[in-house]
Parts: structure tokens; C-alpha cells; sequence
């Protein structure tokens, strides 16, 4: 959730760090999320597109 100051309220230093490292960690984790996403997507693409077709030959005569 990304947080802001209300128009016209004064952030001190430690409050805009605050809000700075929370927005990193959000950052982090929908990156996290999104790779494990796209790890599974690959997968799945592998699997069902015959990657995994352990000595069969798509050329046999």
C-alpha cells in the first residue's frame, strides 16, 4: 500500500524514510511475486510444448 502525506502536512526526515522504505519493500515483494510467476508460466510452457520429450524424434521417416 503506498502511502502519502495529506496536502499541506509536513513529513519530518523519519516519516518520509518511513514511507520510502515501505514503498521498497512493496516494490520487492510484487517483484518477487511476478518472477515466481513468470517462473512458473515458463514451466508450464516447457512442459506442455514437448520440451520434456525425453528421446523422441520429431523427424522419424
Amino acid at each position: 500500500m503506498l502511502m502519502e502525506a495529506a496536502d499541506g502536512v509536513v513529513l519530518t526526515y523519519a516519516q518520509k524514510k518511513n514511507i520510502e522504505d515501505q514503498a521498497l519493500k512493496d516494490r520487492k515483494a510484487k517483484n518477487y511475486l511476478l518472477q515466481a510467476l513468470d517462473d512458473n508460466q515458463q514451466g508450464y510452457n516447457k512442459k506442455h510444448m514437448g520440451f520434456y520429450e525425453a528421446g523422441v524424434s520429431r523427424y522419424n521417416a
